[in-house]
């Protein structure tokens, strides 16, 4: 957790300092010394991260109404499908778990459903609260983990 939030802040005072807000010395030049701000070389190690990341394979499908069959009901694969909001603290908590998920798992597909683009989706399947992530095998819905939980301890609520 440590790693995760040490990143955050260095992605954040990277946004900063290119928006012109962060802090630098007079010099315009990085003072790793000084807190709040980064090095050139840190600077250009973010950027680097962030644009591989950018350029990566997207391992998440946007699900919606027009796409759930053809990508869920229809998969060959077993499909993890996520019911989200952007309001909702606890499924921003669980979407890094999930991208996870989605990266290291090629034996199954992973999907998010966005609750208030797709609430015709949440009341099929009774997605009364979110986060609530169903697992279909062959397109039935054959497990459910509703709310926040570690990626261990939802992988094992799902079976997998």
């Amino acid at each position: 957790m440590n790693d995760d939030m040490g990143r955050i802040s260095e992605l954040l005072a990277g946004v900063l300092r290119l928006l012109g807000m962060g802090s630098r010395n007079d010099s315009g030049t990085g003072d790793g010394n000084k807190p709040g701000t980064l090095t050139d070389a840190k600077e250009s190690q973010i950027k680097e991260k962030d644009v591989n990341e950018m350029e990566g394979t997207k391992t998440e499908l946007t699900i919606t109404n027009a796409n759930f069959e053809a990508e869920v009901i229809n998969s060959d694969k077993p499909v993890l499908v996520d019911f989200w909001a952007p309001w909702c603290g606890p499924c921003r908590m669980l979407g890094p778990i999930i991208e996870e998920i989605a990266a290291e798992r090629s034996d199954i597909k992973v999907g998010k459903v966005n609750v208030d683009n797709e609430p015709e989706l949440a009341n099929k399947y009774a997605v009364y609260s979110i986060p609530t992530v169903i697992l279909f095998k062959g397109g039935q819905p054959t497990a459910k983990s509703v709310g926040y939980r570690d990626k261990a301890s939802l992988l094992g609520a799902l079976g997998l």
